[in-house]
C-alpha cells in the first residue's frame, strides 16, 4: 500500500549491527566487546555473538589484550582485518601518473609511477592493467574500489571528461566506465585538485579535521581544490578550481604570458628564468628551487616574483571562499621556505597557508580515500551472502 512503512527484517537489523561493529573497529583500530558495546549501544552478549561471526568470516581477528587488569583474566581485544581486500588510487598527472594500492586500513602495499606521455592510446586499459599487476604481486586480493584523479573537469551528471590540458584525445571519455570494464568494481573519477582537498583535510593531511579547506596546487599544472565538511566541492560541471585562465596580478617584462597557467606553472617559471638570462640547464621546479637556494640571481628573482603572485592568488581565493584553512601544495610547495616571508607580509593571518605534508602525493591519497567510501557497500554485499 502506498505510504506503508517497510518493517525491518531481523536479518536487516543483524547486518546493520554488524556494520556498526566493523565501523567502530576500523575507527578504533582495536577494541574489546565492552568497548564496542558501549560505543554502538548494543549489549555485550550481542556484540560477543556478532564478533564471533565476524572472526569466522575472516574480517575480524583477536589481538593482544590491552589495558589488562592486574587481577583476573585480561579482556580480549579485536581488530578489523584491513588486509582482507584492497583499494586503489590513481593520479593521472600532467607529467607523472601515480598508482597506489592500499589495504582497507589505508596502509600502502604497493605503488607504481609512469610517465603520463607514455601511457599511449589505451589509457583505461593501461591503468587497469597496472592496478591488476600490483594486485597480483600482493596476493591478488579482492579490489573494492578505485579512485582516479585527472587533470580535467569531470561532469558530475555524466562522468564525461572535459578540458584536458594533456591527453586531449580522451576529451569526452567516460573514464570510470572504461576502466570499470577491466576491473569490475566501482570506479570514482574526479578532477585531481578535488582529491587534494579531500586528502589534506583528512587525518593523513596538513589540516586534519578542518570543516572548510582551500588547497592551491602548483606544479606542471595549476588548480584549486576545496573541501566543505569532508566533501570536495566540484561545481555544476565538475570544474571548480580551474584557475589557469585567471589573469596575472604581479607583472614584469619577463613573463611569458598573461594568465596563471602560462606563467605560474613549472613551464612558465622556467621560461621566465630563461628570459631573465638564467644560464643553468634547469629542467624542472626542483632545479629552479635549488638554484635559488644556491644564490643564483635569476632563479631568486623568478621565485621572488612567484611568491608575490602566489600570495595575491591566495588572497583572491580566500576572500571568495572564506576557508577555515589554506594549504599550499603541488611540486612548488617544496619552495615554501622561500615564499613564507612574503606570505606572512602580504596575507591576513587567517589566510597564510601551511605547506602540504603530502606534496605531490595529495591527489593519489585523496583518490584512495574516495575509494574507501565504497568499503561499507562491499562489506554489505559480502556479509549479505554469508
Amino acid at each position: 500500500m502506498k505510504g506503508e512503512r517497510r518493517s525491518m527484517h531481523p536479518s536487516d537489523v543483524r547486518l546493520a549491527n554488524v556494520l556498526k561493529i566493523i565501523a567502530e573497529l576500523r575507527e578504533s583500530q582495536g577494541s574489546t566487546h565492552a568497548d564496542v558495546a558501549r560505543a554502538i549501544g548494543l549489549s555485550v552478549p550481542a556484540v560477543h555473538r556478532l564478533m564471533s561471526e565476524l572472526v569466522e568470516e575472516g574480517l575480524v581477528e583477536e589481538r593482544d589484550a590491552h589495558d589488562a587488569p592486574t587481577v583476573g583474566r585480561p579482556a580480549t581485544s579485536y581488530r578489523f582485518r584491513g588486509e582482507t581486500a584492497m583499494l586503489a588510487g590513481v593520479d593521472i598527472g600532467n607529467g607523472t601518473t601515480r598508482i597506489v594500492l592500499t589495504d582497507l586500513d589505508i596502509t600502502e602495499r604497493a605503488s607504481l609511477s609512469l610517465r603520463t606521455d607514455e601511457l599511449g592510446p589505451n589509457l583505461p586499459q593501461v591503468v587497469a592493467n597496472s592496478i591488476q599487476q600490483l594486485g597480483r604481486q600482493h596476493g591478488d586480493l579482492p579490489l573494492v574500489a578505485v579512485g582516479i584523479g585527472v587533470p580535467a573537469a569531470v561532469d558530475p551528471s555524466t562522468g564525461i571528461l572535459h578540458h584536458l590540458p594533456v591527453l586531449r584525445e580522451y576529451e569526452g571519455l567516460h573514464l570510470a566506465d572504461e576502466v570499470g570494464k577491466f576491473l569490475g568494481c566501482p570506479i570514482a573519477v574526479q578532477q585531481d585538485d578535488h582529491y587534494s582537498a579531500l586528502a589534506e583535510s583528512s587525518a593523513l593531511g596538513s589540516r586534519p579535521g578542518v570543516r572548510s579547506l582551500l588547497v592551491l596546487e602548483i606544479g606542471w599544472g595549476i588548480g584549486v581544490g576545496a573541501c566543505m565538511n569532508g566533501q570536495p566541492v566540484a561545481g555544476r560541471h565538475g570544474s571548480f578550481g580551474r584557475i589557469a585562465g585567471w589573469p596575472v596580478s604581479v607583472f614584469n617584462d619577463c613573463l611569458p604570458g598573461g594568465t596563471l597557467g602560462e606563467v605560474l606553472t613549472t613551464a612558465g617559471l622556467l621560461k621566465q628564468y630563461e628570459k631573465r638570462g638564467g644560464h643553468f640547464p634547469i629542467r624542472d621546479g626542483l632545479g629552479l628551487v635549488e638554484a635559488a637556494r644556491g644564490g643564483e640571481r635569476e632563479a631568486m628573482d623568478v621565485l621572488t616574483w612567484a611568491g608575490e603572485e602566489i600570495a595575491q592568488t591566495i588572497l583572491r581565493l580566500s576572500l571568495l571562499c572564506d576557508p577555515e584553512g589554506v594549504v599550499f601544495g603541488g611540486g612548488m610547495s617544496q619552495a615554501f621556505d622561500l615564499f613564507v616571508d612574503t606570505f606572512v607580509a602580504t596575507l591576513p593571518e587567517d589566510f597564510v597557508p601551511v605547506p602540504s605534508v603530502l606534496r605531490d602525493r595529495a591527489v593519489v591519497v585523496g583518490a584512495v580515500l574516495e575509494a574507501n567510501r565504497y568499503v561499507e557497500q562491499w562489506l554489505r554485499g559480502r556479509l549479505s551472502r554469508a
